[in-house]
């Protein structure tokens, strides 16, 4: 937390979610920390029925599985505003798209966590045995692909344009055990007024798509964010104020978070990293990540390649 700047009471807060920069820079960050190639997987495997969000309460108290995924899909959103989740209904099958808004925005431990904690929580509370028709993960295939093979028992794919899962359409009228009527009631009214808090006019999450999206641009700019969401600068920063949030600051975690991501695939030179992540020259970078961890990025590259080897 200290590392990125994050307070307790910012992870703690039921009403409130992380900017999509620090989100995905706690990845990065847990990932380090933990030496866990399957992190993701791992969290999602592990199911805690009193640490459930607003979303997944909903879900179960549904009148039917069919509802369930239906506002599942419609309320997504308040969990990652990064990914758009959609469903896909045929005669015989029931397919879930998880697809990322901005390429610059994927990761394989947060997709990993959302589609085995769906499964967890599935099988916990449609009370049968859950057959998974197949899943596809976008993404390279990892060296712990065979607990993937293990955990959700169904052919699974890589390298695909998004990923998705796939189960019978039979279950679709399944009713939990756990469904109550008036507690789905009061879930419903809250999710509506967290969807209009949180969706409204977010300038936190438009600024930080856009400083993902021009990172790697020669001519990026507070100026040219401040234009694109039509405004100039001076107005640009009074709103982020207004959301506890700084601009420089904001393309500072952004970076730390690509940089990270970048540094553990072997397919990206150092040079490439510094020119993608917008710094004039290695050296630059060089300063910058030994500013954020205390580490060069050469030796922070080759440890975490000798590791996933």
């Amino acid at each position: 937390m200290k590392s990125i700047n994050l307070t307790e009471v910012q992870l703690l807060s039921a009403e409130e979610r992380l900017p999509l920069d620090s989100y995905h820079l706690v990845w990065s960050k847990a990932f380090e920390i933990s030496g866990d190639a399957a992190l993701g997987l791992h969290v999602g495997m592990y199911h805690n029925h009193t640490c459930m969000s607003l979303v997944s309460n909903l879900f179960i108290h549904s009148d039917n599985l069919e509802e369930g995924i239906d506002e599942y899909v419609e309320y997504a959103k308040l969990l990652n505003t990064g990914m758009e989740i959609s469903v896909h209904k045929r005669d015989d099958e029931v397919v879930l798209k998880f697809q990322y808004l901005e390429k610059q925005y994927f990761s394989l431990q947060e997709i990993e966590r959302t589609l085995s904690l769906l499964v967890q929580r599935a099988r916990r509370y449609i009370k049968n045995d859950l057959v998974i028709n197949y899943v596809n993960f976008e993404g390279v295939k990892p060296l712990y692909s065979e607990t993937h093979k293990t955990f959700f028992n169904c052919p699974i794919g890589y390298g695909a344009p998004h990923s998705e899962l796939s189960f019978s359409s039979a279950y679709l009228t399944h009713v939990s055990e756990q469904k109550n009527p008036y507690v789905h009631s009061a879930l419903i009214l809250q999710a509506e007024k967290m969807k209009k808090k949180l969706l409204s006019s977010k300038m936190t999450e438009k600024v930080s798509l856009l400083i993902t999206k021009h990172l790697s641009s020669t001519n990026f700019s507070v100026e040219v964010v401040a234009e694109k969401l039509h405004m100039n600068r001076q107005t640009l920063y009074r709103k982020l104020k207004a959301e506890n949030q700084n601009f420089k600051n904001m393309v500072d975690k952004i970076r730390q978070a690509k940089a990270f991501e970048m540094l553990r695939d072997s397919d990206f030179s150092l040079n490439d990293v510094s020119y993608y992540l917008g710094f004039s020259e290695p050296s630059a970078f060089s300063r910058a990540f030994k500013r954020w961890t205390g580490d060069t990025p050469k030796h922070y590259q080759k440890v975490w390649q000798g590791q996933l080897i």
